[in-house]
């Protein structure tokens, strides 16, 4: 059986963030280690420890020593290698105060979050279905959320029975810690973009164009959650007796 690894990290958690975005990467086992290395090459070649968007694309923390050209130049160079690396870009972006005002409390939706997730794995498990073959897969989210505990414990109840797992070609997942993971750190950079595009376009701004690049191979799959389709998920729930 073939087996991928799905990298998800979020942005827009911080107060008052008007959108919330759960977002990563599906990486086939056979290209991880090259990834991996690659990865961490191109890091310590400007001796970096970790990738971290924000920080990059404003020159913060350990990328305060690097000048706007250098980090032009380490983000390119990641760009590149997730575009030749990933087999599908994912991510899913909520108003978190519509979710919380439309979405009666159960105990297996959870939060805003932990409902991002979920439309990430079901676009995994449509990639599946285009694959037309089984995948095992190795799910890691970056650990640190507040509702991350909330998350594994939906997760973990969901996955329990063999006709749970299989849809999601589902072996495990974690929550781990971005800065010793690649996959993950691939992730914050696609996540913080959406995040920022989604901004941009809310104050009449372009698309950045290392987001246009980004995602020009037309491997992507985003999932906007609108109050529609939150309301056609609570009808729906409702009508199978969810809250009864």
């Amino acid at each position: 059986m073939a087996a991928a690894h799905a990298y998800f990290d979020e942005s827009g958690t911080h107060d008052g963030s008007p959108v919330l975005c759960v977002a990563g990467y599906l990486i086939p086992e056979e290209r991880r280690q090259d990834f991996n290395t690659k990865w961490i090459e191109t890091l310590e070649s400007k001796g970096l420890t970790h990738f971290h968007m924000v920080d990059c694309a404003h020159g913060n923390g350990e990328y305060a020593n690097l000048g706007m050209s250098e980090r032009i130049e380490v983000q390119t160079k990641l760009i590149e290698l997730i575009k030749g690396s990933s087999a599908r870009g994912i991510g899913a972006m909520i108003v978190a105060s519509v979710y919380k005002q439309l979405m009666p409390f159960h105990p297996n939706m959870g939060s805003a979050y932990n409902y991002c997730i979920w439309h990430c794995l079901e676009a995994t498990r449509l990639w599946i279905e285009e694959l037309g073959s089984a995948v095992e897969i190795h799910y890691h989210f970056e650990r640190g959320h507040q509702s991350d505990s909330e998350a594994d414990r939906i997760m973990t109840f969901a996955f329990a029975a063999p006709a749970g797992r299989k849809p999601f070609g589902y072996a495990s997942h974690a929550f781990v810690d971005k800065r010793a993971i690649p996959g993950v750190q691939a992730a914050d950079l696609l996540a913080w973009q959406m995040y920022t595009d989604w901004r941009h376009g809310m104050e009449g701004r372009p698309r950045r164009k290392d987001f246009a690049h980004l995602i020009s191979d037309k491997k992507h799959r985003v999932c906007i959650i609108d109050a529609k389709r939150i309301r056609y998920h609570v009808d729906r729930m409702r009508n199978e007796g969810a809250w009864d």
